[in-house]
């Protein structure tokens, strides 16, 4: 959520009233599509991704509250393209 425009490359939508809501819609809308949530310095690591050097890769997140679980990028998990189509789809 952000009240002024900062990265030229960023998407921006919006105006909305009711921060709060937008906030609790836009992470019913992650958790529903297995999109992370977690920090965005958090290393993003796909199942399709050649490995040079290995970056570090986390363990799976713990499911979260009601059973809704990430994709776990950070643990390479998902390939590229299921990760891209889910973030297209909450994009839509």
């Amino acid at each position: 959520m952000v009240t002024r425009p900062g990265e030229e490359s960023a998407a921006y939508f919006g105006p909305f009233p009711g921060v709060r809501q937008v906030e609790e819609a836009v992470l019913e809308l992650c958790r529903g599509l297995g999109i992370r949530d977690c920090p965005a310095a958090t290393p993003v690591f796909f199942a399709d991704q050649l490995e040079i050097l290995d970056g570090g890769r986390a363990r799976p997140p713990l499911p979260a509250p009601g059973g809704g679980r990430c994709l776990a990028p950070c643990a390479g998990r998902p390939s590229a393209r299921l990760y891209t189509e889910r973030v297209r789809a909450a994009r839509r």
